[in-house]
């Protein structure tokens, strides 16, 4: 759902370090300029990788939160829940 984001991000952050990389005048411009010239496709560049990396480390953080939550609140559930 990000990725559009994070492709924009990304190559906003490469013109500040690299002009002549890209030329991009800001977020709405370089998003269509990417559409314009890749195709839509290319704003989802890097999704499979950033699922791969995310899905382990979202199932980490949600198994140590029902851990502590756990040892915390003895099984209970913890109040306002």
């Amino acid at each position: 759902v990000t990725n559009p984001m994070d492709v924009v991000k990304t190559r906003l952050q490469v013109v500040r370090a690299s002009p002549a990389v890209f030329q991009y005048d800001g977020v709405f411009h370089c998003a269509a300029s990417v559409v314009r010239a890749e195709g839509i496709k290319a704003l989802f560049d890097g999704t499979i990788a950033r699922c791969c990396l995310l899905t382990p480390r979202t199932a980490m953080a949600l198994a140590m939160k029902d851990a502590l939550q756990a040892h915390v609140f003895g099984g209970q559930r913890p109040p306002g829940t």
